[in-house]
């Protein structure tokens, strides 16, 4: 009866390993081909890392390849989500800070654009 009920909690591992990457998808479709992030929330994000990165360490811990595996997908995932955050910040920074120059420059009557 013990192998049985191995086999079937090994089953269900898989099936939400797949579930897992089938969810994951959209997402890392979306921000990949987009790069946009605008409407994904940093507390969400954050907090997704954070479960799965303590999630990854469970599983290495106990030796727990199956659950894992969802985890370090969904890491992964977060990850790149954090990543395309962070750029888009800097980039918004550095496109302010332009338009600043740009702004001060006009003011000054100075008409070179960067």
């Amino acid at each position: 009866m013990s192998d049985q009920n191995d086999i079937w909690v090994q089953v269900l591992i898989w099936i939400a390993n797949i579930v897992g990457v089938i969810y994951n998808i959209p997402q890392i479709y979306h921000t990949y081909i987009t790069k946009r992030v605008d409407d994904i929330s940093t507390i969400s994000i954050s907090m997704r890392l954070l479960s799965s990165i303590l999630w990854s360490f469970y599983s290495i811990y106990f030796s727990m390849w199956g659950v894992g595996i969802s985890w370090f997908i969904t890491l992964f995932s977060s990850i790149l989500v954090v990543y395309y955050k962070i750029e888009k910040c800097v980039i918004d920074e550095n496109a302010s800070l332009t338009n600043i120059v740009v702004i001060y420059n006009n003011s000054k009557g100075e008409n070179q654009d960067l």
